[in-house]
């Protein structure tokens, strides 16, 4: 770490105020009955709280360490700055008692609101009521920008000249919060490539992330059969919806970023299903249950990024952990291979057995 981000400790600045002061004070020599001694300590600690504060707030002015409203002011100097969320929002029916002789336009921005008369929630877009009709459904995205809402806001509180039956069809979800620290902080790495009038694959990554603060990967995909076609893969881990990608549709083909020679195409990983089965020779049995649980870590809550393989080895040298002698893989049989997927493993069919030179023993559970 760079000396200037390393704090004095305080022991060190004890013994530089006793130095300080045997220049004066030849003789002097610190006691712990001395009256003096507890002020040289005391001076001592607070110029170590100065030294840690000098350092935080040195630390706040990096990218590597700025948090919160330090990383927000760093990252406001290019203009960027951390996304707020996404409105959850549910569908609705909307409905009259008797049809009209004309088409009818449900406005975008239709209010509703719930029978407490806290929550309100708003229609994404117009809807058209087509005349002999008695009902359309349309998206209502909620007020405030969260994961969901347990809350059905079925009154109308835009007045119309008509009476308007309003049911929700289930709670808003797939909303989003606010951007973290540390997606706030790649995604900032990547703007620095947003500038380009070219379209590079990190630029056309920043805007697309920059569209949804639920999208959790990216991946630009080209080929010299069909040039000018631009794929950009996304994926999130509460899955991708249609208003996902329509809003990554609607930025990547503005103006002011897609250029003109590109045809963007927008779509979602497909997860890439598999089981990995395999036999553990340990070298002790007892093992087993703490073994296993690493083995969740290692392959159950791994996530996988868009096109990232698998190859056997690693496979392998995962399972390889500290008590196991040995490893016989039985499935797969070749590397895992993701082209525009994502790689999701969903079963560990792991068989422990006990090595030992006279022979060996089968757990007869499956961990």
């Amino acid at each position: 770490m760079s000396k200037v981000l390393t704090p004095l400790t305080y022991e060190e600045l004890l013994n530089e105020i006793e130095a300080f002061i045997k220049r004066f004070y030849p003789n002097y020599e610190r006691l712990e009955s001395d009256s003096f001694s507890v002020l040289i300590e005391a001076f001592a600690y607070k110029i170590a709280l100065l030294e840690q504060r000098r350092v935080n707030s040195i630390k706040s002015l990096l990218l590597q360490y700025a948090k919160g409203g330090d990383l927000d002011n760093f990252c406001q100097n290019q203009g960027i700055e951390r996304l707020d969320g996404a409105y959850p929002y549910a569908n609705y029916s909307f409905s009259i008692k008797a049809p009209f002789k004309q088409d009818v336009v449900l406005p975008k921005g239709l209010e509703l609101g719930d029978e407490s008369g806290e929550h309100r929630a708003f229609l994404k877009n117009s809807l058209t009521l087509k005349a002999g009709e008695l009902s359309v459904d349309g998206v209502v995205e909620y007020f405030k920008k969260q994961k969901f809402a347990k809350i059905k806001c079925e009154n109308l509180l835009t007045p119309l000249t008509f009476s308007l039956q309003i049911k929700a069809q289930g709670s808003f979800a797939d909303g989003g919060e606010v951007e973290s620290d540390e997606a706030f902080r790649e995604r900032y790495l990547l703007s620095l490539h947003s500038h380009t009038t070219a379209g590079s694959q990190k630029a056309y990554i920043f805007h697309a992330k920059s569209a949804d603060s639920r999208i959790d990967d990216v991946a630009v995909f080209t080929s010299e059969d069909s040039p000018g076609i631009v794929e950009v893969v996304i994926h999130s881990d509460e899955g991708v919806d249609e208003l996902m990608l329509e809003r990554v549709r609607e930025i990547l083909n503005s103006d002011n970023v897609r250029p003109l020679t590109d045809r963007v195409l927008v779509s979602e990983s497909e997860n890439k299903v598999i089981n990995i089965e395999a036999d553990i020779f340990l070298f002790d049995l007892k093992d087993a249950a703490n073994i296993a649980a690493s083995y969740e870590t290692l392959f159950k809550k791994r996530k996988f990024k868009i096109g990232e393989d698998l190859p056997l080895s690693e496979i392998i040298k995962n399972l390889h952990v500290g008590g196991v002698y040995k490893v016989v893989l039985k499935n797969p049989r070749e590397d895992v291979l993701a082209d525009k997927e994502n790689i999701k493993i969903q079963e560990l069919a792991l068989s422990y057995k006990e090595y030992s030179s006279l022979g060996v023993q089968v757990l007869e559970d499956e961990l």
